[in-house]
């Protein structure tokens, strides 16, 4: 899935790069290497990101990983390329307002029904419209925490 994300989302030398939901941030630091600059992480959990940092800086990857809730907004951009590597109901309105001229935004979107995913490919052009693609998927990213998963009922199926 995360060659599938650097494929979609077409990055080049030069191009500034954030993941969401950047867990251990391998994402990332194929971004730097491909881009030749720094790419930037945002993941919610402290402890992955904690844990992250070090691996990173061993490998000599030039990641900067940021704890916040990716969801409510991305550091300062503008982003060539925004990737995010969970899935949401909705693209958040941040997300497409960082999205610089020309750049390229990929996410998984979900209804939060097991097995259900599709993923959206957004594009702003140079005079700053957007335009997208929706494509049904067998895979895709897990929800965001925020949405989750259908609600399972209280009780077993079948008893009472």
């Amino acid at each position: 899935m995360l060659a599938v994300a650097l494929q979609d989302v077409r990055l080049g030398p030069g191009d500034r790069f954030v993941e969401l939901g950047a867990c251990t941030g391998y994402l990332c630091a194929v971004a730097a290497e491909l881009t030749g600059r720094q790419a930037n992480g945002v993941e919610i959990d402290r402890e992955l990101a904690r844990d992250a940092a070090p691996r990173l800086a061993a490998i000599g990857a030039d990641v900067h990983l940021v704890v916040r809730d990716g969801l409510r907004g991305l550091p300062d951009g503008p982003w060539d390329a925004i990737a995010a590597s969970f899935a949401v109901r909705r693209i958040p309105a941040a997300w497409l307002h960082r999205l610089a001229p020309g750049g390229r935004l990929r996410t998984t979107i979900t209804t939060g029904a097991p097995g259900w995913h599709a993923t959206a490919l957004v594009h702003r052009d140079e005079a700053g419209a957007l335009s997208g693609r929706l494509a049904g998927e067998r895979w895709g990213h897990v929800p965001d925490r925020v949405g989750g998963w259908i609600p399972l009922p209280n009780a077993p199926v079948g008893t009472g």
